[in-house]
């Protein structure tokens, strides 16, 4: 085991509160993705499936970070884009080292009743010399506590701050999102579903009320 892929027990990290490491970002909530991306799929489970609304599809795109190549939606690609080319800046080794188990992928959240958030391609899962954080051990790996700073300049949200610690997830925070509604970089492509803006809101959100009553009824 390398240094940056050496855990760490939170208690030792500056502030030892893993709770507060977010700061003012707030994690993406279900109902926000599913009214402001859209719905990649008509059905979840707890196994990992490929999205299907030709809509949501418009907006994936898979792209390649170096060590590491990654398919998510488009916007959270181009903010990963340059989180990691300030990590290479600051660390070419520790960037060189890293890779991904995942980006995009449909299924529910693990522990929980809701979907993952990286069923909308907005969550990146990280390892370090092919090495992943152990989920839930209050742990975390040198080379994440280097580059969380990165990712929170950047509106990633860290998920060592979930219930059940994380440590190896970063996803898009809730503003991140919303600011990516507000540029309009969440608007499927052209051709696809080109309705008026009421209807596609209003196909979203009867979407979204059909998938949240699968889940929670």
């Amino acid at each position: 085991m390398g240094y940056f892929s050496e855990p760490v027990h939170f208690s030792c990290v500056a502030g030892g509160n893993r709770f507060a490491v977010n700061g003012r970002l707030r994690p993406a909530g279900n109902d926000l993705n599913f009214a402001l991306i859209g719905t990649p799929r008509r059905s979840f489970s707890e196994h990992g499936q490929e999205p299907d609304d030709p809509a949501f599809l418009s907006l994936i795109a898979t792209a390649d970070f170096g060590p590491f190549r990654a398919t998510g939606l488009r916007p959270a690609l181009k903010a990963l884009t340059r989180v990691m080319e300030e990590v290479a800046f600051h660390n070419a080794d520790l960037h060189r080292r890293l890779s991904t188990s995942a980006m995009l992928c449909c299924r529910m959240a693990r522990g929980d009743r809701g979907v993952s958030n990286h069923s909308w391609g907005v969550a990146i899962d990280l390892k370090i010399d092919g090495i992943a954080d152990t989920r839930g051990d209050d742990c975390v790996q040198r080379g994440l506590l280097e580059i969380a700073p990165i990712f929170a300049r950047h509106m990633f949200y860290w998920g060592a701050a979930f219930q059940m610690e994380e440590a190896m997830h970063f996803e898009a925070s809730e503003q991140l999102v919303r600011l990516w509604a507000a540029r309009g970089e969440l608007a499927p492509a052209a051709g696809l579903d080109a309705t008026v803006p009421a209807d596609a809101a209003r196909y979203r959100a009867d979407r979204f009320i059909e998938t949240r009553a699968r889940f929670t009824g």
